[in-house]
């Protein structure tokens, strides 16, 4: 290329315009370089094992046609040769794809290697930050093919590697993340804030490799990439979201163990159960405070150890009404590790009281609850507040004021509660529903249909 700016700039001043020096001079040029490249493009199998080589070409024939064109040179004889470099790109992406993905997934086996339960125990007890090298190791090779392929390639053929690229690593932490979920268990939470942690460095490392991206392109492709990295971006934070909702219910295990499974029992009247609750909650939060990396992914753990705490208060609800009163049979709590270990034996509770004498004690019943519900927004107010909205305390209100409403209103004036059931249960709103009917003395079987039935043609579709 350097040759022909050397004729446009030395020799054709020395010859008539006519002449056309620089015409005749690109022309000979082009033989040459056809003469060199075709029979190379020929050898498929040499081509394959140099896939680097058509990366340079494409490269070459799109900065060489712009020259071409400043100089108001209207070449289309390249055709050719851009058709038959181009036949070979999807082996080019093949090969680019095959080379980040075995380099992607290694630092991915070898990260998982290396961080055993062990170990990452070790680095807690140490005071370490609870994360590892994977984004960094990650992003530093995206980095240097990004550089690489970035000064090599342009147009779409960069758009399309770039794209790969990414796909494909957003694919590959999903599976990550799928794994790790569906094989953890309680005893390796450390693991799963370690994922969390480095998903969040991701996030990071997102940005500035986008921006490194943005230099290689031209600013046509820029909202293009923005839209790439976006995506990337969302994929990371759906898995930290993921491996929060998963965080907290490895967490909540000692929680239902420790409280929850003594509600609507004996000892819920003798004891503050959900204070119980609420003090092992605390003690989990305080650890993971110290653990995660972004303070906004422990202010969403609280609001989701709050929320969960809500969701097994009222499924507690359901399943002691279930097993009371020999109702709800298509309602099944929530299946979890707890429900093999914590549940009472029947023989156990048949020692005990019956929760059917408390249920059928409604004022006792609703007393008790009532303490609930003021026990868990002191608590939230005093240690929570500046991490959850006011929405939160808003809605466990509501939820309870639901069942208080349904306990204490009318039958003639049932209908007009229906709408808040449905918006605070949604389509668990039916077993609550007929959990309160089935309890309530005065509502007969006639009745417990016919409020059923308005229900589901209402809000059950």
């Amino acid at each position: 290329m350097t040759d022909l700016l050397t004729v446009i700039e030395n020799v054709a001043p020395c010859f008539p315009k006519e002449f056309e020096i620089v015409r005749l001079f690109e022309r000979k040029y082009k033989e040459n370089v056809e003469n060199m490249v075709f029979p190379f493009l020929e050898k498929k199998k040499d081509l394959l094992e140099d896939p680097g080589f058509l990366i340079i070409l494409v490269s070459w024939l799109d900065r060489y046609e712009d020259v071409l064109g400043k100089i108001g040179v209207k070449e289309n004889d390249y055709v050719n040769l851009r058709s038959k470099a181009k036949q070979f790109l999807p082996e080019l992406m093949d090969h680019l794809e095959r080379f980040m993905n075995e380099s992607m997934m290694n630092i991915i086996k070898e990260d998982r290697s290396l961080y055993s339960k062990e170990e990452i125990e070790k680095i807690k007890d140490e005071g370490q930050e609870i994360s590892s090298n994977f984004s960094q190791d990650i992003f530093s090779l995206i980095n240097r093919q990004l550089e690489i392929v970035g000064t090599k390639t342009r147009g779409e053929v960069y758009m399309e590697i770039i794209r790969l690229w990414t796909v494909n690593l957003a694919e590959f932490q999903k599976q990550e993340k799928s794994f790790l979920i569906k094989t953890s268990g309680p005893n390796e939470i450390l693991k799963i804030i370690m994922y969390i942690n480095n998903y969040y460095k991701c996030l990071q490392n997102i940005t500035f490799t986008k921006d490194e991206s943005l230099k290689y392109a031209d600013e046509e492709y820029h909202d293009r990439l923005d839209n790439i990295f976006s995506d990337l971006k969302r994929a990371f934070a759906e898995s930290i979201q993921d491996l929060l909702v998963t965080l907290v219910d490895l967490c909540f295990i000692e929680v239902e163990l420790g409280a929850i499974v003594y509600l609507f029992r004996k000892n819920w009247i003798e004891e503050d159960v959900v204070g119980i609750a609420l003090d092992i909650m605390k003690e989990l939060l305080t650890g993971l405070k110290q653990w995660l990396i972004s303070p906004l992914h422990y202010s969403r753990t609280v609001r989701l150890s709050l929320e969960r705490l809500g969701e097994l208060y009222f499924e507690r609800f359901l399943y002691t009404v279930k097993k009371s009163f020999s109702v709800l049979k298509a309602f099944e709590p929530t299946k979890r590790k707890v429900e093999l270990q914590g549940e009472m034996k029947d023989e156990e509770r048949s020692s005990r009281p019956g929760s059917k004498v408390l249920f059928e004690n409604t004022s006792l019943l609703l007393g008790f609850m009532e303490r609930d519900l003021k026990t868990i927004i002191e608590f939230t107010k005093t240690n929570y507040e500046n991490n959850i909205n006011v929405s939160y305390l808003q809605k466990i209100k509501a939820d309870f004021e639901v069942i208080f409403d349904l306990f204490k209103t009318k039958q003639f004036d049932f209908d007009s509660k229906l709408h808040k059931v449905y918006d605070s249960f949604k389509e668990s709103g039916i077993f609550v529903l007929k959990a309160v009917v089935s309890v309530r003395q005065d509502c007969d079987e006639k009745f417990k249909k016919e409020i059923t039935k308005i229900y589901e043609s209402y809000y059950s579709k």
